[in-house]
């Protein structure tokens, strides 16, 4: 892997951790760009990591733990993955999607300070989409 992707509009979306990252790879490859890995990191997780990176052809890099901290400033567990921005879709095309699932529940959430622990909760419910209110959308 080279230098970490340069986007004009969107930066990606830094997902850290072992777990999420391992879940990442196995459940959507396609938006997985890259994955840093802690140099000298082994066993367990990180290579099921490496493993599926490989396996799906995504680029990653050992990396040195002052990068890993650069990129993101909380914990990482050694492992970072940078995810293609996600694709903005409307209200339709939500209501569309919640008509296939087999128990549609829409979740809005105001000024959550770790989305993260909210979505680890997906195995409560299929999880069919996440968004954002932009400023403008606030208020509707």
């Amino acid at each position: 892997m080279t230098d970490t992707p340069h986007f004009h509009d969107e930066q990606p979306t830094i997902l850290a951790g072992r777990h999420p990252v391992e879940e990442a790879l196995r459940d959507s490859p396609g938006r997985v760009l890259n994955v840093l890995v802690l140099r000298g990191h082994k066993g367990g997780p990180t290579d099921r990591i490496l493993d599926a990176c490989r396996a799906s052809g995504v680029r990653f890099k050992l990396a040195e733990k002052a990068e890993l901290d650069r990129l993101y400033k909380g914990p990482h567990q050694g492992v970072i993955a940078l995810l293609a921005p996600m694709e903005n879709v409307t209200l339709d095309d939500l209501t569309t999607a919640m008509g296939k699932a087999p128990l549609p529940l829409i979740v809005a959430l105001d000024q959550v300070q770790d989305l993260l622990l909210v979505l680890e909760r997906e195995d409560v419910v299929q999880l069919v989409g996440v968004g954002e209110l932009g400023a403008h959308d606030q208020g509707r």
